[in-house]
């Protein structure tokens, strides 16, 4: 019997190979959308949690994926040296910075902010640059395998998540203890699955 192929499996095989696809001068529209979907949201996060606006995010972040653009061919993925996120994180850090600065004025928040960026130390950037990349990744994840459950079973995992003890999960439910037990023990080995491939595809 011919095995048939898993549909995640394919869209795993297929990110793999993401910033070998986009630093292909030959790479489609689809490719560099299938980029920006990944990172788009994340540069967003690094951005409004040094001080921006969501109105400056959004024109920030639409520069950083330009300069992405135009510098993504020189980029040399070696995990042993720096994560992606990091070269990430220093573009759009970059961005920021020239941002801020080619404004006629700009309020003390970002001034504080730039100053604390000039004075990290590298280690604690990139502490929190992983940080943020853990919640995001996490949030990615939890919202790829959503559908891959029936509702109240995801919404045991999502109660279990909140603290809400197994007794009241069941009562809230309709479910037995067991059921409740087997519920959140699907879910959060998916996850947890998902999590590693995200991580290993796109870190």
């Amino acid at each position: 019997m011919m095995k048939r192929n898993n549909p995640s499996e394919d869209l795993y095989k297929t990110r793999e190979s993401l910033i070998e696809r986009i630093q292909n001068t030959n790479h489609t529209a689809t490719c560099w959308e299938d980029f920006s979907d990944s990172y788009r949201r994340f540069i967003y996060i690094l951005l409004r949690n040094n001080g921006l606006s969501h109105h400056d995010c959004e024109e920030v972040v639409q520069r950083v994926m330009i300069k992405v653009w135009e510098k993504i061919s020189r980029f040399k993925y070696n995990p042993g040296r720096g994560k992606f996120r990091y070269w990430l994180y220093r573009v759009s850090r970059n961005e920021m910075i020239d941002f801020c600065r080619s404004r006629n004025s700009y309020n003390e928040r970002n001034n504080k902010a730039m100053a604390e960026m000039d004075e990290s130390e590298d280690g604690e950037v990139r502490e929190l640059v992983d940080r943020e990349w853990r919640n995001y990744i996490a949030n990615m994840a939890l919202e790829r395998v959503r559908g891959e459950f029936k509702t109240h079973t995801f919404e045991c995992f999502l109660l279990f998540s909140k603290g809400v003890s197994n007794e009241d999960i069941a009562k809230q439910l309709s479910m037995t203890i067991n059921s409740v037990y087997l519920s959140k023990r699907r879910v959060m080995e998916r996850l947890k699955e998902e999590v590693r491939r995200l991580e290993s595809d796109l870190g």
